[in-house]
């Protein structure tokens, strides 16, 4: 049997030149989806096997991992046994495939790896890695027999390689803007179209506020297709009762976001009206609402409801690593975010902000890495912006470039010293170099930041990462 660290690289020589998370399935391959059906049998399932999955199947530019990670919470605190499939990875290819909200271990993917690899090449079947995965993660939600399947769309929708799901229990389509343009095109328009593709007939499906463009071209998908579409209420809509929980009385009684930020928002309500029309499909309704569509053109506005405490403390608990995460780590709290659309980046700015107007002695620091990214410009135009500019007090620019790993390299060296130089202000007179710095944290009990642990998020398109140092005692602003 291989070991972990042979299967990885194994599973790397699968790679596209599009990267770790490859080309799903492109606009101009069709035939892809219809041949992951027959990848699918080639390990002993059907296509219609994928039902007993009672998948929940999330598209968008933005938000729709953050929504699969709160539907996730929600449901496991209700007690079903959930399955994740979400991309990319920050740090391990374990954390795209999840049980019961854990990434597999390392024994179970070179397991289910080896499994998987061999039926493929006892056909001389020769896949792609987000294509391979995508296999495996199905093969392992049978296997382990999950009651429900999350399953987070990889590029565009509707050639995709998880639109292989012929009847999901619900869709969901989170906020729309320009991302993968030579794949999905070159308009809001074209971009929606594509994101709409998983919708399916009778399925019901749920979208957030989106512009007026991408919004008209969502309803008209929908009516071809036959797919109820609702929107989805404000997050400040719903509500929460007192629970006789204890512990989901301490969280307090307005909804708890444990993912900061006002974009949160919108994947929270989405993530609630995914969760309620799973619960009522399968016999658990928390609403009485009506979920047939209206006989006029305009788009039906979901019901909001009171949340149940499982949703309650589901919402409150999730855990989505680099995504509007905090890590405390000694004297020092990192926020941790990133972005790979102009949208995002102005969202990112925002929360940055409102971090450092209620928290004014902090300060940020956002490496700024655009690999590949085709609106380079545009997004250095939007960080010379006065808003954005004032969230993102010192920006560290480096170099465009494929090589992930040098620009990481650069951008943390930058973001350590800053830090370094921070602390050491605080607590000695004289200057010292990083490994003393680090001796000296020890010494003290403090963790030193695993800096190395997000290098892998920097190999997305374009990212920034928002890390929000707090210091105990004089900041200096370091020019």
């Amino acid at each position: 049997m291989m070991d972990y660290e042979e299967a990885v690289k194994l599973l790397n020589m699968m790679q596209t030149p599009g990267g770790k998370g490859g080309e799903p399935c492109s606009r101009h391959a069709p035939e892809k989806v219809r041949q992951i059906g027959t990848d699918l049998e080639t390990l002993g399932i059907k296509v219609s096997d994928l039902d007993t999955l009672n998948v929940i199947h999330v598209s968008g530019t933005k938000g729709k991992g953050s929504t699969c990670a709160f539907v996730e919470s929600m449901l496991r605190h209700h007690g079903f046994r959930t399955g994740l499939y979400s991309s990319p990875h920050l740090i391990s290819v374990t954390e795209r495939i999840r049980l019961d909200g854990d990434p597999l271990t390392r024994q179970r993917f070179v397991q289910y790896f080896h499994h998987t690899r061999d039926l493929l090449q006892a056909h001389d079947r020769h896949v792609g890695y987000f294509h391979f995965l995508t296999l495996m993660a199905f093969y392992i939600f049978l296997e382990e027999k999950v009651d429900v399947a999350i399953m987070e769309v990889g590029i565009g929708g509707a050639y995709d390689c998880t639109n292989v799901v012929r009847k999901p229990l619900v869709c969901g389509v989170a906020s729309l803007g320009m991302d993968h343009t030579a794949m999905l095109g070159s308009t809001l328009p074209e971009i929606a179209w594509q994101k709409a593709g998983i919708f399916k007939p009778g399925i019901p499906a749920f979208t957030v506020k989106q512009t007026a463009a991408a919004l008209a071209v969502l309803q008209q998908r929908a009516l071809e297709i036959g797919c109820p579409l609702f929107l989805c209420p404000n997050l400040s809509d719903f509500t929460v009762n007192r629970s006789m929980d204890k512990e989901v009385n301490e969280i307090g009684d307005g909804i708890t976001l444990s993912l900061k930020g006002e974009h949160q928002r919108d994947n929270a309500a989405l993530a609630l009206c995914l969760v309620n029309l799973w619960l009522h499909d399968r016999g658990h309704a928390v609403t009485t609402s009506s979920f047939s569509q209206s006989s006029s053109n305009d788009l039906t506005s979901a019901r909001p409801f009171c949340l149940t405490p499982a949703m309650h403390k589901g919402l409150a608990c999730t855990r989505w690593l680099g995504r509007a995460q905090v890590v405390p780590c000694g004297h020092l709290t990192f926020y941790l975010d990133g972005a790979h659309t102009k949208e995002s980046l102005q969202d990112i700015s925002t929360t940055s902000f409102a971090l450092q107007h209620n928290w004014p002695e902090r300060c940020t620091e956002s490496p700024f890495s655009p690999t590949g990214f085709a609106d380079f410009a545009d997004l250095q135009a939007e960080i010379a912006t006065p808003g954005t500019a004032d969230s993102f007090l010192r920006a560290a620019h480096v170099t465009r470039t494929r090589r992930a790993h040098q620009i990481t390299a650069a951008a943390l060296h930058v973001l350590q010293h800053r830090a370094y130089e921070r602390h050491c202000m605080t607590y000695a007179d004289d200057a010292e170099d990083l490994p003393e710095f680090e001796d000296r944290c020890h010494q003290r009990g403090e963790d030193i930041p695993n800096f190395q642990y997000w290098a892998t998020v920097l190999e997305l398109e374009m990212l920034v990462l928002v890390y929000v140092c707090s210091l105990v005692g004089f900041i200096h602003n370091v020019p």
